[in-house]
This record gives structure tokens, sequence and C-alpha cells, in this order.
């Protein structure tokens, strides 16, 4: 089972576009993968200052690296698949992720130092940035956040690096909503998969569809019409499923007709069952 370490950076938690792309992407992944979720918004972060610092300082000189405070280093080195989720902020992305990033530079754990230089130590194959910007800065030299990160990759050892982003969100009067799409098709669904999830107003909702679509392998018409159901009241859903039950006894030969009627009451369904069938 691979250990897959996702940061999670996104502000705004539900109401974040990050955040639905993230869940697009961790829903793609491989069964034998085992996601960690770090909620860096739930975390005690604290900068590097005063005796916060000298604390930090005295630990590694005197080679206590199992200090509980170094446990984020030692998490973030043990990953096997690192997936960090922040927002394009400033330029960059938040501040509190640039505190994580310090928590986790420890020498002795995530990197270290030896005659020829520094030497990442960190054991992930791949780390992925998954971000949505409110302008259009992929490629732009103005862009800092994923060029920081592509370099801290190198910097720990790890492997590979990508970055999956949509552009555009914030800009009046080009359609967002398909830039998202595109980045969650590359983030493991097609355009008009993501397009018919997006119909889902409620993110848990959302979010359970799309596990549903992933596992049972839906086609584009399958997940089309998987969505328009949940979006029907619960009492037509439940009539949906009702109704196809009749049709899988009448199929399946256990009764022999079905007759509808509508009245005061409302719908009412009879079934009619051979002469010679047996009920416990």
């Amino acid at each position: 089972m691979k250990n897959v370490l996702f940061v999670d950076c996104c502000i705004r938690r539900e109401a974040s576009n990050t955040r639905k792309l993230a869940k697009a992407f961790l829903s793609a992944l491989p069964s034998d993968c085992a996601v960690t979720r770090l909620d860096l918004m739930a975390e005690d972060l604290s900068y590097f200052k005063d005796s916060y610092f000298d604390q930090r300082e005295a630990l590694l000189a005197e080679n206590r690296r199992d200090h509980p405070r170094f446990r984020y280093a030692h998490q973030f080195a043990q990953a096997d698949r690192i997936v960090i989720a922040a927002p394009f902020w400033d330029l960059s992305f938040p501040a509190l992720l640039k505190v994580y990033i310090e928590q986790v530079s420890v020498d002795g754990i995530t990197f270290g130092s030896t005659e020829e230089g520094l030497k990442g130590l960190c054991r992930a194959s791949h780390m992925i940035f998954l971000t949505t910007r409110g302008g259009f800065y992929t490629g732009d030299a103005m862009e800092m956040g994923s060029r920081y990160l592509d370099a801290l990759h190198t910097f720990f050892g790890i492997g590979k690096y990508t970055c999956i982003a949509a552009d555009g969100m914030n800009v009046a009067g080009f359609d967002a909503e398909a830039s998202l799409c595109r980045a969650m098709q590359e983030a493991g669904l097609s355009e008009r998969h993501a397009r018919a999830l997006l119909r889902l107003g409620d993110a848990a909702q959302r979010q359970a569809a799309l596990r549903t679509v992933l596992q049972q392998r839906m086609s584009v018409a399958e997940t089309e019409g998987y969505v328009e159901t949940l979006l029907r009241p619960p009492e037509r859903r439940e009539l949906g499923a009702l109704l196809s039950e009749v049709r899988r006894l009448l199929d399946a030969g256990a009764c022999t007709d079905a007759e509808e009627s509508a009245g005061p009451g409302g719908l009412s369904v009879t079934l009619f069952f051979p002469a010679n069938n047996t009920f416990p």
C-alpha cells in the first residue's frame, strides 16, 4: 500500500475551487493508495521567532530529531507520494503553506548536509501541486508558487513534480467552470464527467457521487443519468427505485403483470403473481 500525504491548504474549505480539484484528484487515485490528510487550517503551526526558533536550534544541536515538533518533517519524509492543494494568493500561495514548509525543512530528516552539498532525503517519488488561480498565470514569470515547489521537490530529493492548475477563475466573461473542468480532467476525469458532477451544488453530495462514478467506472452518459437522478426530489428518487424493482421482478418472471393507478392518495402499484407462487 502506497502512503499518500495530502497537505490541505484550501483556506476557504468547502467553498474552495482548489478543494474541488483536490477531491477529483484524490478520488481518481489507484486502489493501492492510502491517503493521509493533513488539514493545515486545523494545525497549530507557528512562525519561527524568538524562543520557538531557539528551541528548534537547540534540539537540532542536541540531535534530538525524535522531538514531537519534528513530526511534520518525519511524516513528509516517509510519504510515498505528496499532494499539496493551495490557492493562488499574491503571486504564490497562502503564508500558512510556507510556515508548514519551514516546519518540514529539517536537516537530517528531509534533507542532509554532505561534503558535496545538500542532498534530499525524502522517500516520495512524486510531488503534485493542485491550485486554482483568479487570473491567467500558467507559464508566467510572475507566478511564484508552482516555481517554488518545483525547486523544493529537487531540494528534498523527490523524483518528479507536477502542477495541475485551473486559471481564470475570477476573470469576467471567462468560462471559469470550463477551466476547472479541464483541470479536473487532467486530475483524472473527462470534461463531460466533471461538468455533470459540478451540477451538484452540495460539496458532500458531489464528493460521494464522484467516488461512485470512479468506483463503477461510469461512462459519461451513465454519469449524467446518475446526476440527474440525484437532482430529483427525494420522493421522486424513491419512486424511481420502486419502479426499477418492479421492472426487475417482471423481467425475472417473478410476477406476471403490474398496474399503476393514480388516486386521491397518490400513485398505487398492483403486482400480479402466478397462482402457484408460494411465499414464506
